[in-house]
């Protein structure tokens, strides 16, 4: 916190003339005050698809665009050309096979153009190459660089370094990547368009941005070890690095980096603000807040500069709905006694414990479209799972209470009962858009207190065992009992504890049985009970450690040295995953439960409440709505909106073909994974497994909010217990008077 608190000390010393209004220093134009205003720039086709890369030539501005067909699985490139002086557009088809990508375009002389195009066989084999085209498209030129960086660089620049590839007039690549020698440090690369290395350089820290100048000047954002970023400059012919700017903040989402057409000026933002940087001088002055024109630092792809008045930028738009769209905006330079004042917004701040891209788009959209609020997310990190929570107890009792507070990342139930969030209940009876019903219930009763509902969860996970059917004997579920009868049965009882470690497994035991030793209404518990106690014995005969040798895993698993695999469901594609690593069909059992059903609905994150001090709780509301039903996280997460539920289900469930040129049409895998040495193939979720995640979720146990600092308790005084250094009555006596204690401070 000290480290953050004296950078932004720095920044603010550092960066002179931070605000809006710009004076000039010299000439003509001393007397002169300015302020920088958004002007709309629609451009055909750009909403089509989502845009990569960009350039700029005399004429035009282009922007890399890609469209996924998901019918299909492949991908569509195009180019999505503007013309600043006169409004005009223009639609490049490129050469290409089926499914290429364009990571990034570079103009080049008389109306030609590079390109950087990246290219996915269904199955893992990936083509990078680097093109030279005519003004309407047509490969004039092609070389193949799969071979000098490998298919497993490839993958990466184009999976991770998209931002870091740039090509000059010449089709000389420059690109960064990570140094897989030295972890957290990364190469600056250069080739010719033959392959040819022009310089490879280590550079300390990981790039996140990478630009070239018209001038023929290279320059690169980077990420420090020690949280910090710099902006440096590399020669274009020895690859020599030389630091302009150090000590600046990172960014939490993007970070963009251009130069003026002379290379004189470079821009930057941080911290929401975009600031130039005069070279020649070395001073650095603030030009406006991105959120002001607006725009957004999680969806920026790029910026040029046409003129001293003009920038372009390029962003990923995100709606309402987390569905990202290519955007070009204009902003630009007028005098400040002509200019419209900015109408000034109430800002709701939200608490969050982790980034998450999902909710940063919604955030942007809201803000985008609402004149008099703003969302600003203050988040709330930590080394530890405690620190960011002891962080928000500390904000709360200086009166520093955030608007919109998420509960997953704290003892949600102490803040409900304690007052700091507002019953949600009488805003769902009010609103004609959406009511509780529209929500799967043991998710959203996970925070219910009587007959009130203080927050709701956007996604949810199912925690549960898996092993394969034909070795659990007919069993669904079962009790500790149950389970250590199964156990105790097999030939190697050690098969059914060899998964997992003695710490992982306590945390999903507990998961289970905490509530079962806590009187939360008298403030007692019972840890020191014989039952607990045996408890304790049973997670004691789980191995110290478990491989993390994959295939290893893979090998065991099937050969039936492990025959229980413990796991979270995050979504359909993960159900199907695990019935391909056992190589047959597979039950999810659960953990052993006092019900006999211990598949557990887990809230990881993301469950907004509203605090009792909000600035304004309608707007909050307003905000809230769209996010809980949001159709963002339809394919990665399992929503708590039922409508989007349904939309994951269907997503799942659709096919991927593809039509030769016979016009025959046949099913193909949606996507590949590749774990233990194994390639496997999921197609899409069929009428049966989709069957069995519903009752999965209709039948999962609600998730427990109230017990995870005890779950810390509980593995740091069982830890000397598992290394044999204390008895089991010992270390149960030691956590019944730490719970009893913690239990009394959150009540």
């Amino acid at each position: 916190m000290k480290r953050i608190v004296s950078l932004a000390l720095i920044l603010c010393l550092f960066l002179t003339g931070c605000g809006q209004v710009v004076k000039t220093k010299s000439g003509k134009d001393s007397d002169i005050e300015y302020v920088y205003r958004s002007e709309s720039c629609s451009v055909e086709g750009m909403d089509d698809g989502f845009a990569f890369g960009l350039t700029k030539d005399d004429t035009w501005l282009c922007a890399a665009m890609v469209m996924t067909d998901w019918e299909s699985g492949r991908d569509k490139s195009w180019i999505a050309c503007y013309n600043a002086k006169n409004g005009k557009t223009k639609r490049i088809e490129p050469d290409g096979e089926e499914g290429t990508v364009l990571l990034e375009i570079a103009a080049g002389k008389n109306g030609e153009f590079w390109g950087i195009s990246f290219w996915m066989e269904l199955g893992g084999d990936v083509k990078l190459s680097v093109n030279r085209y005519a003004k309407n498209g047509k490969i004039l030129a092609s070389n193949d660089l799969t071979a000098l960086l490998g298919q497993d660089g490839a993958q990466a620049i184009y999976w991770l370094y998209g931002n870091c590839l740039q090509i000059d007039q010449n089709g000389n690549l420059y690109l960064a990547y990570k140094d897989v020698e030295n972890p957290g440090n990364s190469v600056l690369l250069s080739f010719s368009p033959e392959g040819q290395i022009l310089f490879h350089t280590g550079v300390e820290g990981t790039v996140q941005r990478l630009i070239l100048a018209d001038n023929g000047k290279l320059y690169a954002a980077v990420k420090r070890m020690d949280n910090t970023m710099e902006i440096l400059t590399a020669d274009t012919v020895s690859g020599e690095t030389e630091t302009l700017i150090k000590d600046l903040p990172q960014n939490e989402i993007n970070t963009i980096l251009a130069a003026s057409r002379d290379g004189k000026k470079l821009y930057y933002n941080v911290s929401g603000y975009l600031y130039e940087y005069d070279v020649a001088e070395g001073k650095n002055r603030g030009l406006f807040a991105l959120s002001d024109v607006p725009l957004f630092e999680q969806e920026l792809v790029g910026m040029v500069q046409t003129d001293a008045d003009h920038f372009y930028f390029l962003s990923n738009a995100a709606d309402e709905n987390g569905i990202s769209e290519g955007e070009w905006s204009c902003v630009r330079r007028v005098r400040a006694d002509q200019a419209k004042p900015i109408q000034d917004r109430e800002v709701l701040t939200l608490a969050m414990f982790a980034e998450d891209a999902d909710v940063t788009q919604t955030v942007a959209a809201f803000n985008r479209k609402s004149d008099t609020h703003k969302i600003e997310i203050r988040l709330y990190g930590g080394l530890s799972e405690t620190d960011g929570a002891e962080r928000l107890q500390a904000d709360i009792a200086s009166g520093k209470i955030p608007d919109i507070i998420d509960l997953a990342g704290v003892d949600g139930m102490a803040y409900i009962r304690q007052g700091i969030v507002t019953d949600l209940t009488p805003l769902l009876e009010e609103s004609s858009e959406i009511s509780e019903e529209d929500f799967v219930e043991k998710a959203i009763s996970t925070y219910r207190d009587g007959e009130g509902l203080y927050a709701i969860p956007t996604n949810f996970w199912l925690g549960s065992m898996v092993g394969k059917t034909s070795c659990l004997g007919g069993r669904s579920g079962w009790t500790l009992e149950e389970f250590r009868e199964y156990a105790d049965a097999l030939p190697n009882p050690g098969a059914a504890t060899a998964s997992d470690s003695k710490e992982n497994m306590l945390d999903w035991i507990m998961m289970q049985y905490a509530e079962r030793y806590i009187d939360w209404e008298s403030g007692t518990c019972s840890f020191d009970s014989e039952e607990f106690l045996e408890l304790l014995d049973f997670v004691n005969r789980f191995p110290d450690e478990v491989t993390d040798n994959a295939e290893q895993f893979v090998e065991q698993i099937r050969s039936e040295e492990i025959l229980l695999n413990p796991m979270t469901i995050q979504y359909v594609d993960m159900f199907q995953l695990n019935r391909a690593i056992f190589d047959d069909e597979v039950t999810y059992i659960g953990f052993p439960s006092e019900s006999g059903n211990g598949t557990k609905m887990m809230i990881l994150r993301n469950a907004f409440g509203i605090s009792q001090n909000c600035k304004d709780k309608e707007a909050a509301w307003e905000f809230l709505k769209t996010l809980y039903t949001s159709d963002a996280n339809i394919i990665g997460r399992f929503p708590v909106y039922k409508p989007s539920l349904e939309k994951a289900f269907e997503f799942a469930s659709t096919g991927v073909y593809r039509t030769d040129e016979n016009a025959d049409r046949t099913k193909n895998p949606k996507y590949y994974y590749y774990y233990g040495g194994l390639t496997i193939e999921i197609y899409a979720a069929t009428d049966e497994e989709i069957r069995q995640i519903r009752s999965l979720i209709e039948n999962a146990e609600p998730a427990d909010i109230r017990t995870p600092g005890i779950y810390t308790i509980m593995q740091e005084e069982a830890e000397a217990f598992f290394a044999g250094q204390r008895s089991a009555e010992e270390t149960a006596e030691a956590m019944q008077g730490r719970v009893a204690l913690y239990i009394n401070e959150h009540r």
